[in-house]
């Protein structure tokens, strides 16, 4: 049985078995854990709003237990609690898949995602701490700007010399006062 706190210090018991499943496919149509559709795991994972509901259904009892409401049982779940929530969830989930092989796969697998998770945020943070990105940025931004200034020239040149050509060969305008001669 898997754990998490919410904002509010409050431990939940997360534990999914046939039982739960059965509420979640009741109340959430397309969260079925048993028969998931191909992206429900990664919904799962990084919808916050999605994983409550989820989260609400599974420790319904205990909420209940603590004369809590639904909103109340979400408004305790961000930031960290959030993040603790989806770890426990995915180790309850884990706990449920009955084949010993399975579970150590599946196990494997979500620890190798978030290995790669870790990759990345580390590889962006030391990209946004290098000041490359800056850079890059500022050259990017002087190209367009040299881009835009070129095409603004060209363009105010081009009107220029159509409008002193007008200024040769038009003609007054009806409106326009004319000299007698």
């Amino acid at each position: 049985m898997a754990k998490f706190t919410d904002t509010e210090g409050r431990d939940w018991l997360i534990e999914i078995n046939v039982a739960t499943v059965k509420r979640l496919r009741a109340a959430l149509p397309g969260v079925d854990l048993v028969d998931p559709a191909e992206d429900l795991f990664r919904r799962l994972a990084t919808d916050p709003v999605l994983l409550a509901d989820a989260l609400y259904v599974i420790c319904r009892v205990q909420v209940e237990e603590r004369g809590l409401t639904d909103e109340d049982f979400g408004a305790a779940l961000a930031g960290d609690a959030i993040e603790a929530a989806t770890e426990a969830f995915l180790a309850a989930l884990v706990d449920f898949i009955p084949s010993p092989q399975r579970r150590t796969l599946v196990a494997k697998a979500w620890a190798k995602v978030r290995d790669l998770e870790a990759l990345g945020i580390h590889r962006m943070t030391e990209l946004l701490d290098s000041g490359h990105l800056e850079a890059e940025a500022e050259a990017a931004i002087r190209e367009m700007t040299t881009s835009l200034l070129t095409k603004k020239t060209k363009k105010t040149k081009k009107t220029k010399t159509e409008t002193a050509g007008e200024n040769f060969t038009r003609s007054p305008e009806p409106s326009e006062p004319t000299q007698a001669a």
